[in-house]
C-alpha cells in the first residue's frame, strides 16, 4: 500500500486475492492501489463521494475483507452481493444499509450494526450461510439485538429482521420476518417464544440442521414455505391451545384449523383424514421422505408441495384431488409409482419434471389441462396410457405417448413410443432423458421439434427426419452420445444453438441447402465428428460451433467460397476447408 494513502480519511481499505474491479470504482475514485505482496489495496474516494453504489461489488469473488471509511452513508442495493467477503468494517457514519446489500456473502462470518444505522432494507443479509455472530450498537435507536441475542431486531415493532446459528429469538420478539433465518444451515435449534405472532415467508427457509419446532399458541399468521427444505426436521408440534394451527392427531404437521389447508410437514408426517388442500411447499426438500398416502379429503396439491422430495418413491392419492399444482412434484427422482384419481382435471406446470425413475403414466378421463414440460425430463417411461374418454388428450394407436388432441402436440413420449402420423409437433422436452429409446420415426406430418425434445437420450443411435419439418429449437438433440448419424431436411433454414451439442458418435454431417444459419455451438463436443458438408445458401455462421470437435479434418465448402466462410469462422478452421 502506497505510503501516500495511508492517513487518507475516504479510501477504502480491502484485502483481496487479485484487483478489484468494478464499473462504481472506475466513477467514483481517484485510483485503485494494489500491492501484491500484501494482497492489501486501496480505493481513493472522489471528494463528495458518500455512498456505496448499487452493486458496486456484486459477484466480486477475490474481495476477502473490507473497511468503510467514516465518509460513507449509505451502503447500496446488492453492494456486496454475492461476494466471498468474510469480514466488514461498518463506520458509524453510515446510516443506510440497502436491500440485498450483503446478499449472499457465504463467508461473512459477523456483523456489527453501529449506533447510527437507521434504516435496513429487506434481505440485506439474506442467505449469509457462516454468520455466527451479529452485534447492534447499544445505542442505536432504530434496531437492536437485546439480551445479546445475536440477532437484529425492529426496536419499535419488536420484529426480528436477521438472525444466524447462535441466535435466539427474544420472549419479547412479536414477529419473524420473512427470511430472517433463510439458508441458516448452522441452526441446530429454536425456540418460538409464545410472544410471536407472525412467522414470515421463508423464515427458517433451508434450516438444513433444525430437527424439531414448536408453534405457540400466540402463532396466527405462518407465511408461505416457513420450513420449506428443512430437511432434518423429526417432529412438528402445535400448542394445543392455538386457535389457528393445529396438529392435530399428533400428526407432525401443521395444519390451518379453519381451512383445513396443510401447511408445513416432515418426514414423519403423515396426513390427516379432514385436510383439504396441501400447501406450497409444505413438505419441499424433505428429501428423506419416501412414500405419502394423500387422503380422499384432500382437493388440491399445491406448487412444489412435494419438490425435490428426492427419497419419494411411492404416492397414493385416494379419491378427490381435482389439482396437482405446479411444480407440485418436481424432482422427485425416485418417484416410481403414482395414481391420478379420476376426480384430477388439472396437472400444472412442471408438476412432474424430472421425475426420472416414473414407469407408467395414466391419464384419467377427467383431465382437461396439462401445464408446460409436466412430465419433461421423466425419462424412464416404459408406457403412457389415457383414458379412452378424455376429450383433451389421447396415446390415439396405442402409441405409448401423450397427445393433446385438438393440436396434434406431442406432449409427453416413452422409450416404447410410436409417433403417429396425425402428430404436428414433438413438444419441449417430449423425450428429455428418455435413456431406452433407441429409435423412433418422425413421420412427415409433423412441421417442428420443439427445444431439447430429445435431449439426453443418450441410445438413439440414428434419425431420419423428414421435408416436413421447418423447425428444430435448440438444444434438440443436445448429449445425444449415441447418435452416429443424421439425416436433416431440406425444408430447415437453420440449425439452432447447440443442436448437436457433445453428440459424439457423429462422424460427419451434411447441411442442407436451405439452412442460412448455423447457430452458435451446433456441434460443440462433437468428438468423433471428422468431416462437414456446408452449402454455399449458409451466410451466417455463430461462435464455437465445432469448438471441441478434436478429430474435425474437414469442411467441404463450395468451389470459389474459401474466402465467404473465413469470415463465417474462426481462424483456427481455415486450415480444414476444402473446396468441392
Amino acid at each position: 500500500m502506497s505510503g501516500e494513502n495511508e492517513n487518507v480519511a475516504n479510501v477504502i481499505r480491502y484485502k483481496a486475492h487479485y484487483v478489484v474491479e468494478s464499473e462504481w470504482i472506475d466513477e467514483n475514485s481517484i485510483s485503485n492501489d494494489f500491492d501484491y505482496d500484501s494482497n492489501e489495496g486501496v480505493i481513493v474516494l472522489k471528494d463528495g463521494v458518500t455512498e456505496i453504489g448499487n452493486g458496486a461489488f456484486t459477484d466480486s469473488f477475490d474481495i476477502v475483507s473490507v473497511e468503510i471509511p467514516s465518509t460513507i452513508t449509505t451502503i447500496g442495493i446488492g453492494a456486496f452481493a454475492y461476494s466471498v467477503l468474510s469480514s466488514v468494517v461498518i463506520p458509524d457514519s453510515v446510516t443506510e444499509i440497502c436491500e440485498g446489500a450483503f446478499n449472499s456473502c457465504d463467508e461473512l462470518k459477523s456483523i456489527y450494526i453501529p449506533a447510527s444505522v437507521e434504516r435496513i432494507g429487506i434481505e440485506a443479509f439474506l442467505n449469509c450461510t457462516k454468520l455466527s455472530s451479529i452485534e447492534v450498537d447499544k445505542s442505536n435507536l432504530v434496531c437492536d439485538s437485546r439480551e445479546n441475542c445475536n440477532a437484529i431486531i425492529e426496536t419499535k415493532t419488536n420484529k426480528l429482521l436477521f438472525g444466524c446459528k447462535n441466535a435466539f429469538i427474544p420472549n419479547s420478539i412479536t414477529e419473524i420476518e420473512d427470511g430472517a433465518f433463510y439458508c441458516c444451515e448452522g441452526l441446530k435449534s429454536i425456540v418460538i417464544p409464545d410472544s410471536v405472532r407472525r412467522i414470515g415467508e421463508c423464515a427458517f427457509y433451508a434450516c438444513y440442521g433444525l430437527k424439531s419446532i414448536v408453534i405457540p399458541s400466540s402463532v396466527t399468521r405462518i407465511g408461505n414455505g416457513a420450513f420449506y427444505e428443512c430437511c432434518m426436521l423429526d417432529s412438528i408440534e402445535v400448542d394445543l391451545n392455538n386457535v389457528v394451527y393445529d396438529s392435530r392427531q399428533n400428526c407432525n404437521a401443521i395444519i390451518a384449523t379453519r381451512t383445513n389447508e396443510l401447511i408445513a410437514g416432515c418426514v414423519n408426517s403423515f396426513i390427516p383424514e379432514g385436510v383439504t388442500k396441501i400447501a406450497v411447499g409444505a413438505f419441499g426438500g424433505c428429501d428423506r421422505l419416501t412414500n405419502i398416502v394423500i387422503p380422499s379429503s384432500v382437493e388440491r396439491i399445491g406448487e412444489n408441495a412435494f419438490c425435490t422430495c428426492y427419497s419419494l418413491t411411492d404416492v397414493k392419492i385416494l379419491g378427490n384431488v381435482t389439482e396437482i399444482a405446479d411444480s407440485a412434484f418436481a424432482k422427485c427422482g425416485e418417484l416410481r409409482n403414482l395414481n391420478f384419481p379420476e376426480s384430477l382435471r388439472r396437472i400444472g406446470v412442471s408438476a412432474f419434471y424430472d421425475c426420472n425413475k416414473l414407469l407408467s403414466l395414466n391419464i384419467s378421463r377427467n383431465v382437461e389441462e396439462i401445464g408446460e414440460d409436466a412430465f419433461m425430463g421423466c425419462g424412464s417411461l416404459k408406457n403412457i396410457v389415457v383414458d379412452d374418454h378424455n376429450p383433451y388428450y389421447d396415446s390415439r394407436e396405442n402409441c405409448s405417448a401423450l397427445i393433446e388432441t385438438q393440436t396434434g402436440i406431442l406432449l409427453a413420449g416413452s422409450e416404447n413410443a410410436v409417433i403417429p402420423d396425425s402428430v404436428t409437433e414433438i413438444a419441449i422436452g417430449a423425450f428429455m432423458k428418455c435413456s431406452g429409446l433407441k429409435s423412433i420415426n418422425i413421420p412427415d406430418s409433423v412441421t417442428k421439434i420443439g427445444e431439447m425434445a430429445f435431449y439426453c437420450c443418450e441410445e438413439l443411435t440414428s434419425l431420419v427426419i423428414p421435408d416436413s419439418v421447418t423447425e428444430i429449437g435448440q438444444d434438440a438433440f443436445n448429449d445425444c452420445f449415441g447418435l452416429t448419424s443424421i439425416s436433416l431436411p431440406n425444408s430447415l433454414s437453420e440449425i439452432s444453438d447447440n443442436l448437436f451439442w457433445q453428440c459424439k458418435g457423429l462422424k460427419s454431417v451434411v447441411i442442407p441447402d436451405s439452412v442460412k444459419k448455423i447457430g452458435k455451438s451446433a456441434f460443440w463436443g462433437c468428438a468423433g465428428l471428422e468431416t462437414v458438408i456446408i452449402p454455399y445458401s449458409v451466410t451466417e455462421i455463430g461462435e464455437d460451433v465445432f469448438a471441441e470437435c478434436d478429430f474435425l479434418r474437414s469442411i467441404v465448402i463450395p468451389r470459389g467460397m474459401t474466402y465467404q466462410f473465413k469470415e463465417l469462422l474462426d481462424e483456427g478452421l481455415w486450415g480444414k476447408l476444402m473446396e468441392k
